[in-house]
């Protein structure tokens, strides 16, 4: 009967452990918020690191605070994760004609509909099969993806400034100005 009340005593020590370094799994979860990970995702996934880190650390043999040691290893959890998800879900391909998640009144949504483009520019043959991925290669990587999270091109669900400005923790204007921005760009590219 001894060593299930140990099991008990250890698991508690643990628990109260995780939850005194919760704020550092917080710390290194929030570097990685923009990676295409859920945050619930990410806190579980660096919880993990954490636990391994903690099982691994030994006061007299390292020299380094627990923390230090800590944060390595939470890393490591959340960048093996990206390398798999990166191996294991291939990119979507995406085209200017593609609908995505129509509105509130049930009309479709095209992208090409949102470019404001010139209309020889979009009824063109060769503008019909444009890969879209191609053209947001030449944007910045936070232009992409509020471009990505405005019109669904990854999960196909569109979302207004507002919910987009609070992934990115910013203001909505500033993702209007990022939003512009890309869009321009990508008008260019097109008109090449």
């Amino acid at each position: 009967m001894a060593k299930p009340m140990e099991y008990t005593v250890d698991q508690e020590i643990r628990s109260n452990f995780v939850k005194r370094h919760q704020q550092l799994v917080y710390f290194v979860a929030h570097q990685y918020k923009r990676s295409g990970i859920e945050w619930e995702d990410l806190v579980q996934i660096g919880y993990m690191g954490l636990v391994k880190a903690m099982d691994r650390y030994n006061p007299a043999v390292k020299r380094v605070k627990f923390n230090t040691f800590a944060i390595h290893y939470i890393q490591g959890e959340i960048l093996h994760e990206l390398r798999y998800r990166k191996r294991h879900n291939p990119a979507v391909e995406i085209s200017v004609e593609q609908t995505i998640k129509g509105k509130e009144d049930g009309e479709e949504l095209r992208l090409v509909d949102t470019l404001g483009t010139e209309p020889d520019v979009v009824e063109s043959p060769a503008m019909n099969h444009v890969d879209l991925e191609e053209g947001l290669k030449h944007l910045t990587l936070v232009e992409r993806e509020v471009i990505e999270l405005r019109y669904g091109l990854k999960d196909r669900i569109v979302r207004k400034q507002e919910k987009v400005a609070e992934i990115f923790d910013v203001s909505r204007k500033r993702i209007s100005q990022w939003e512009q921005k890309a869009m321009w760009k990508l008008r260019r590219w097109m008109i090449r």
